[in-house]
Protein backbone atom coordinates (compact mmCIF):
# COMPACT_ATOMS: atom_id res chain seq x y z
CA UNK A 1 0.00 0.00 0.00
CA UNK A 2 1.57 3.31 -0.91
CA UNK A 3 1.15 6.30 0.84
CA UNK A 4 1.03 10.20 0.06
CA UNK A 5 3.93 11.96 -1.35
CA UNK A 6 4.78 15.25 -2.36
CA UNK A 7 4.67 16.57 -5.95
CA UNK A 8 7.73 18.30 -6.89
CA UNK A 9 8.68 18.75 -2.91
CA UNK A 10 9.33 22.66 -1.52
CA UNK A 11 6.51 23.72 -4.88
CA UNK A 12 2.87 25.33 -4.33
CA UNK A 13 -0.11 24.35 -6.22
CA UNK A 14 -3.52 26.14 -6.62
CA UNK A 15 -5.48 23.82 -8.61
CA UNK A 16 -5.40 19.77 -9.24
CA UNK A 17 -7.47 17.51 -11.86
CA UNK A 18 -8.04 14.35 -12.40
CA UNK A 19 -8.49 12.49 -15.26
CA UNK A 20 -9.10 8.72 -15.37
CA UNK A 21 -5.41 7.54 -15.51
CA UNK A 22 -3.39 11.34 -14.97
CA UNK A 23 -3.28 14.18 -13.18
CA UNK A 24 -2.97 17.86 -13.92
CA UNK A 25 -1.76 20.50 -11.52
CA UNK A 26 -1.49 24.64 -12.06
CA UNK A 27 1.46 25.49 -9.91
CA UNK A 28 1.55 28.76 -7.64
CA UNK A 29 2.53 31.24 -10.79
CA UNK A 30 0.05 29.84 -12.97
CA UNK A 31 2.23 27.14 -14.72
CA UNK A 32 0.50 23.88 -15.74
CA UNK A 33 2.46 20.23 -14.71
CA UNK A 34 0.88 16.81 -15.93
CA UNK A 35 2.12 13.38 -15.03
CA UNK A 36 0.29 9.62 -15.52
CA UNK A 37 -0.84 7.95 -18.32
CA UNK A 38 0.50 9.05 -22.04
CA UNK A 39 -1.56 6.61 -24.01
CA UNK A 40 -3.58 9.97 -26.01
CA UNK A 41 -1.25 12.66 -25.64
CA UNK A 42 -3.43 14.00 -22.23
CA UNK A 43 -0.25 15.07 -20.55
CA UNK A 44 1.03 17.69 -23.49
CA UNK A 45 3.75 18.55 -25.78
CA UNK A 46 6.57 17.63 -23.39
CA UNK A 47 5.83 14.42 -22.46
CA UNK A 48 7.56 11.72 -24.43
CA UNK A 49 5.38 8.50 -22.88
CA UNK A 50 3.91 7.86 -19.37
CA UNK A 51 5.68 9.09 -16.15
CA UNK A 52 5.58 9.58 -12.73
CA UNK A 53 7.04 12.59 -13.02
CA UNK A 54 5.38 16.28 -13.97
CA UNK A 55 5.40 17.10 -17.16
CA UNK A 56 5.37 21.30 -17.87
CA UNK A 57 2.51 22.50 -20.73
CA UNK A 58 4.59 25.52 -21.34
CA UNK A 59 2.36 28.76 -22.26
CA UNK A 60 2.98 32.35 -22.17
CA UNK A 61 0.85 33.10 -19.15
CA UNK A 62 -0.38 31.76 -16.05
CA UNK A 63 -3.05 29.15 -16.34
CA UNK A 64 -6.19 30.05 -14.18
CA UNK A 65 -8.70 27.29 -14.60
CA UNK A 66 -7.79 23.33 -15.48
CA UNK A 67 -9.83 20.35 -16.56
CA UNK A 68 -9.06 16.74 -16.79
CA UNK A 69 -11.44 14.35 -18.87
CA UNK A 70 -10.85 10.76 -19.31
CA UNK A 71 -7.69 11.04 -21.48
CA UNK A 72 -7.81 14.96 -22.40
CA UNK A 73 -7.24 17.62 -20.52
CA UNK A 74 -8.47 21.66 -20.81
CA UNK A 75 -6.46 24.69 -19.69
CA UNK A 76 -8.00 28.63 -20.05
CA UNK A 77 -4.82 30.82 -20.28
CA UNK A 78 -5.73 34.37 -20.04
CA UNK A 79 -9.05 34.49 -22.05
CA UNK A 80 -8.00 31.29 -24.43
CA UNK A 81 -9.09 27.70 -24.10
CA UNK A 82 -6.59 25.08 -25.12
CA UNK A 83 -7.79 21.60 -24.83
CA UNK A 84 -5.28 18.45 -25.81
CA UNK A 85 -5.35 14.50 -25.35
CA UNK A 86 -7.99 12.30 -27.00
CA UNK A 87 -10.69 13.28 -29.23
CA UNK A 88 -13.02 10.94 -30.94
CA UNK A 89 -15.87 12.50 -29.85
CA UNK A 90 -14.90 16.10 -30.00
CA UNK A 91 -14.39 16.75 -26.66
CA UNK A 92 -11.51 19.34 -27.69
CA UNK A 93 -13.84 21.41 -29.23
CA UNK A 94 -11.76 22.34 -32.34
CA UNK A 95 -14.13 20.62 -34.61
CA UNK A 96 -12.21 17.90 -36.05
CA UNK A 97 -11.98 14.67 -33.74
CA UNK A 98 -8.09 15.25 -34.20
CA UNK A 99 -6.21 14.98 -31.37
CA UNK A 100 -2.65 14.44 -29.94
CA UNK A 101 -0.60 16.17 -27.47
CA UNK A 102 -0.28 19.51 -28.74
CA UNK A 103 -2.67 21.90 -27.28
CA UNK A 104 -5.55 23.01 -29.81
CA UNK A 105 -7.14 26.28 -29.11
CA UNK A 106 -11.02 26.37 -28.91
CA UNK A 107 -11.81 29.25 -30.59
CA UNK A 108 -13.28 32.15 -30.05
CA UNK A 109 -11.20 33.46 -27.04
CA UNK A 110 -13.01 34.71 -24.30
CA UNK A 111 -12.91 32.02 -21.96
CA UNK A 112 -12.52 31.78 -18.01
CA UNK A 113 -13.40 28.39 -16.79
CA UNK A 114 -13.46 25.17 -17.97
CA UNK A 115 -14.72 21.38 -16.83
CA UNK A 116 -14.71 18.18 -18.28
CA UNK A 117 -16.54 14.40 -18.76
CA UNK A 118 -15.42 11.22 -19.63
CA UNK A 119 -14.94 12.28 -23.20
CA UNK A 120 -17.18 15.42 -23.23
CA UNK A 121 -15.93 19.49 -21.75
CA UNK A 122 -17.82 22.69 -20.62
CA UNK A 123 -16.93 26.09 -20.50
CA UNK A 124 -18.08 29.32 -19.23
CA UNK A 125 -17.04 32.35 -21.21
CA UNK A 126 -16.31 35.53 -20.01
CA UNK A 127 -19.81 36.83 -20.81
CA UNK A 128 -21.35 34.56 -18.30
CA UNK A 129 -22.44 31.83 -21.17
CA UNK A 130 -22.01 28.29 -20.76
CA UNK A 131 -20.96 25.78 -23.83
CA UNK A 132 -20.60 22.29 -24.25
CA UNK A 133 -18.96 19.71 -26.42
CA UNK A 134 -18.14 16.49 -26.92
CA UNK A 135 -20.09 13.13 -26.62
CA UNK A 136 -23.74 13.32 -26.16
CA UNK A 137 -25.42 10.01 -25.81
CA UNK A 138 -27.03 11.06 -22.51
CA UNK A 139 -27.96 14.09 -22.94
CA UNK A 140 -24.83 16.07 -20.90
CA UNK A 141 -24.22 18.43 -23.27
CA UNK A 142 -27.46 20.11 -21.60
CA UNK A 143 -28.73 20.90 -25.41
CA UNK A 144 -31.86 19.07 -25.31
CA UNK A 145 -30.88 16.49 -27.87
CA UNK A 146 -28.90 13.21 -27.71
CA UNK A 147 -26.70 14.55 -30.69
CA UNK A 148 -23.18 15.16 -29.77
CA UNK A 149 -20.96 17.94 -31.29
CA UNK A 150 -17.09 19.34 -31.85
CA UNK A 151 -17.49 22.55 -31.37
CA UNK A 152 -18.76 24.58 -28.65
CA UNK A 153 -22.84 25.10 -28.33
CA UNK A 154 -24.73 26.95 -25.88
CA UNK A 155 -26.61 25.60 -23.02
CA UNK A 156 -29.68 27.90 -22.36
CA UNK A 157 -29.39 31.35 -22.39
CA UNK A 158 -28.54 32.29 -19.47
CA UNK A 159 -25.48 34.53 -18.50
CA UNK A 160 -24.90 34.14 -14.65
CA UNK A 161 -23.06 30.51 -14.86
CA UNK A 162 -19.36 30.14 -12.62
CA UNK A 163 -18.75 27.14 -12.18
CA UNK A 164 -18.87 23.71 -14.31
CA UNK A 165 -17.57 20.07 -14.12
CA UNK A 166 -18.62 16.86 -15.46
CA UNK A 167 -19.05 12.86 -14.49
CA UNK A 168 -18.89 9.72 -16.79
CA UNK A 169 -22.02 10.52 -18.86
CA UNK A 170 -23.58 13.83 -17.27
CA UNK A 171 -22.96 17.73 -16.21
CA UNK A 172 -23.74 19.77 -13.30
CA UNK A 173 -23.01 23.79 -13.13
CA UNK A 174 -23.57 26.83 -10.73
CA UNK A 175 -24.86 29.78 -11.10
CA UNK A 176 -24.31 33.25 -9.52
CA UNK A 177 -26.86 33.18 -7.24
CA UNK A 178 -25.70 29.84 -6.21
CA UNK A 179 -28.36 27.49 -8.28
CA UNK A 180 -26.93 24.13 -8.97
CA UNK A 181 -28.10 22.39 -12.14
CA UNK A 182 -27.48 18.89 -13.76
CA UNK A 183 -28.27 17.25 -16.84
CA UNK A 184 -27.33 14.17 -18.20
CA UNK A 185 -27.40 10.54 -17.52
CA UNK A 186 -28.98 9.58 -14.21
CA UNK A 187 -29.15 5.95 -14.12
CA UNK A 188 -27.76 5.94 -10.64
CA UNK A 189 -29.34 9.29 -9.70
CA UNK A 190 -26.45 11.60 -10.45
CA UNK A 191 -28.47 14.60 -11.83
CA UNK A 192 -30.81 14.44 -9.00
CA UNK A 193 -34.09 13.78 -9.46
CA UNK A 194 -36.43 10.27 -10.86
CA UNK A 195 -35.79 10.29 -14.40
CA UNK A 196 -32.86 8.03 -16.25
CA UNK A 197 -31.65 10.76 -18.47
CA UNK A 198 -32.09 14.46 -18.90
CA UNK A 199 -31.38 16.24 -22.11
CA UNK A 200 -32.06 19.07 -20.01
CA UNK A 201 -31.27 20.81 -16.90
CA UNK A 202 -32.57 20.34 -13.97
CA UNK A 203 -31.83 22.56 -10.77
CA UNK A 204 -30.80 20.58 -7.35
CA UNK A 205 -32.88 21.84 -4.01
CA UNK A 206 -30.70 22.13 -0.94
CA UNK A 207 -33.02 19.81 0.98
CA UNK A 208 -33.90 16.18 0.54
CA UNK A 209 -36.91 15.49 -1.45
CA UNK A 210 -38.43 15.90 -5.00
CA UNK A 211 -35.96 18.28 -7.15
CA UNK A 212 -37.33 20.95 -10.03
CA UNK A 213 -37.05 21.00 -13.55
CA UNK A 214 -36.22 24.06 -14.87
CA UNK A 215 -37.70 23.08 -17.03
CA UNK A 216 -36.43 20.01 -18.58
CA UNK A 217 -37.73 16.89 -19.83
CA UNK A 218 -37.21 13.66 -18.87
CA UNK A 219 -35.83 10.36 -21.65
CA UNK A 220 -36.17 7.18 -20.54
CA UNK A 221 -33.46 4.53 -22.30
CA UNK A 222 -32.11 1.38 -21.74
CA UNK A 223 -28.13 0.14 -20.85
Amino acid sequence: MGSPAEILAGGSWSAIQLGERHTCGIRGDGEVACWGLFDAGQLGPTATASTHLPQVVPWPDPATSLAAGQEHTCAVVGDELWCWGRNVEGQLGTGTTVGGATPRQVTPAGWRAVGAGEHHTCGIRTDGTLWCWGANAAGQLGTGTRIPSAVPVQVGTATDWVEVDGGEAHTCARTADDHLLCWGRNLDGEVGDGSAWRTELVRITDQAGPATSAPARAETASR
